[in-house]
């Protein structure tokens, strides 16, 4: 009975050893993470270390809790304003776990003490050093940790910026060199190039940032114009914790430890997911937003072809939030055809389109379905060429559907002179445009990319 009641007590690793087991614990209790900051991002990684069952712990941070730190911070209270972050931090740690061991540092980390300062953590921790977490926003010292970790074989993970960012969705971990869409990366990206840094494993957000206004600084210490979300710092911690994996499995900073897909520059888009669909209607569905949502989170993009102008500017929307799905401006042969658009909207997406780099859905149906409708078909798609090629873009991309009507495309194309000649293959050039060719009579719809 006694055994009974000793196994039924709850310990602070009981639901954690369920998942992991104790071998995997045991090995958490005896790994040493060194964490560089203990701002947003650092604090509420040690929080998450700490509950995860890391044993040993070396924190930095020079400064004292400010009243501005409060809405992220995992140490930041009314009661802890004005006392030193390592401080309040150290009693957290050990608030959690009374049996971790917390050293505390409280020096700036520069090129000429880095050897210094980390031969001084390997004498406090008697050699041992699992994993490094970077998380100050200061990157002359971010990119003299990189160094450093590259040329001593240092498993690292160094946070980028998550200011002015709302969606957690859009967080990755990549290397340094695939990232997208963030200043702080962009920085670092052109940095590491020149100090032979070859890779750094990043968490960074491929949002595109909020635009603020600028406005006069209140405090010359801090860029006021960034703003932070309560809820981005704390997530971008909980993500750096290695999602409780064990230090043997910890990756080291050359790895892609990414649950998504790692996105990469690319030529025509800005984001390359794992797998993209081409040519889809989100417009026609029941629930787009659930559709590109899940599409997102499978690695898959989109390239949402419009059928109407008119819903293009509530649809753009989702490509703001999304990275993954690309939305193109369209008429539809068949919204023509049947009465559905008229003048008014050949208006507007010749007015839109001029701007826009991806186009998507138009051309010609000539099946018998539409006999009839084929001058106003063509006298449409000719005014859409005529706006692109007043307004060209580098690189713009036209989704073009075609049912019996392969000849008459390329006849409008060529008379605006988008055509290059055999294209070989197909989409293999940035410059040249992927021209609809078929002898079929067949429906089909094709991509081409125009110089």
């Amino acid at each position: 009975m006694a055994e009974t009641a000793a196994a039924l007590v709850e310990t602070r690793d009981t639901k954690l050893e369920i998942i992991m087991g104790r071998e995997a614990l045991d090995k958490l209790a005896a790994a040493t993470v060194l964490v560089l900051g203990c701002g947003g991002v650092g604090s509420n990684c040690c929080e998450a270390l700490a509950r995860g069952g890391i044993g040993h712990f070396v924190i930095l941070d020079k400064d004292i809790i400010a009243p501005s730190n409060i809405n992220r911070q995992a140490i930041a209270f009314h009661s802890t304003v004005g006392k030193r972050k390592v401080d309040v931090m150290d009693a957290m740690i050990r608030d959690i776990n009374p049996a971790a061991t917390v050293i505390k540092r409280t020096e700036y980390l520069l090129s000429d003490n880095i050897d210094e300062f980390f031969a001084s953590v390997l004498e406090q921790t008697d050699g041992k050093l699992d994993y490094v977490v970077d998380a100050i926003d200061t990157i002359s010292a971010k990119l003299t940790i990189a160094k450093y970790a590259q040329d001593h074989d240092i498993r690292l993970v160094s946070s980028m910026g998550g200011a002015n960012k709302l969606h957690p969705e859009c967080l990755r971990f990549a290397d340094i060199f695939d990232t997208v869409r963030d200043p702080m990366s962009r920085i670092m990206r052109k940095e590491c190039k020149k100090r032979g840094i070859k890779s750094l494993h990043v968490l960074f957000s491929c949002e595109e940032s909020v635009k603020t206004q600028p406005r006069d600084p209140s405090n010359i210490h801090e860029r006021t114009e960034l703003g932070t979300a309560s809820f981005m710092p704390p997530i971008m911690g909980q993500m750096d914790r290695r999602r409780g994996y064990p230090p043997d499995q910890w990756p080291r900073h050359r790895a892609r430890a990414c649950r998504w897909p790692a996105p990469r520059l690319a030529e025509r888009a800005e984001m390359e997911p794992r797998l993209f669909d081409a040519h889809c209607h989100l417009d026609l569905m029941a629930h787009p937003d659930a559709v590109a949502d899940e599409a997102t989170a499978l690695g898959l993009g989109l390239f949402d072809c419009g059928v109407d102008p008119r819903d293009f500017a509530s649809a753009h929307g989702r490509t703001r939030r999304l990275p993954t799905v690309i939305k193109g401006i369209g008429l539809h042969p068949w919204w023509l055809a049947d009465g559905r658009c008229g003048p008014a909207e050949v208006n507007l997406l010749c007015e839109v389109a001029a701007q826009e780099r991806y186009i998507g859905e138009v051309g010609l149906d000539f099946s018998a379905r539409f006999a009839g409708s084929e001058p106003l078909q063509i006298q449409a798609f000719d005014r859409l060429c005529d706006a692109l090629v007043q307004h060209p873009l580098t690189g713009r991309v036209i989704s073009i559907h075609a049912v019996r009507s392969a000849g008459a495309v390329l006849d409008v194309l060529e008379s605006h002179g988008l055509l290059i000649p055999n294209p070989t293959p197909p989409l293999s050039s940035s410059t040249g445009l992927a021209a609809l060719r078929t002898n079929s009579p067949a429906r089909e719809t094709q991509t081409a990319i125009f110089p």
